[in-house]
């Protein structure tokens, strides 16, 4: 939701050329179909291998790495996907371990969002 929110107000203004528009139009649907690749495969995959925690904090960092190009959006996916992917390994925790990588993985990925969320608002 907050890439939906922020990425029109990052990318159009009240002078947005045909250009613009169109990189708007290509960098939300990229975002959203790294997003949709994320959750619809990525988490369920790693869910039932057992290797939440540890792939919740990877998609973390990832995103912290992407951060410098937030204007993207793609650093929203992969925050969004570790806070998912880290809260479902900490509810499973007592069962495979690795509740610390989880909690690392929710808290970074929510800093994340939320920096890339005021940066697009900011500009």
């Amino acid at each position: 939701m907050l890439l939906l929110i922020g990425m029109p107000i990052a990318w159009l203004g009240e002078d947005t050329s045909t250009g613009d528009a169109i990189a708007f139009v290509v960098a939300t649907v990229i975002s959203l179909a790294v997003l949709a690749l994320i959750f619809l495969w990525l988490l369920p995959r790693e869910r039932a291998a057992g290797r939440a925690a540890r792939t919740s904090l990877i998609l973390a960092v990832n995103a912290l790495v992407l951060i410098v190009v937030f204007w993207t959006g793609l650093s929203f996916a992969f925050a969004a996907g570790a806070v998912a992917l880290g809260l479902s390994a900490r509810a499973a925790a007592p069962e495979t371990g690795g509740r610390g990588a989880a909690t690392a993985a929710v808290v970074l990925g929510g800093l994340v969002l939320l920096v890339a969320f005021v940066g697009l608002l900011t500009g």
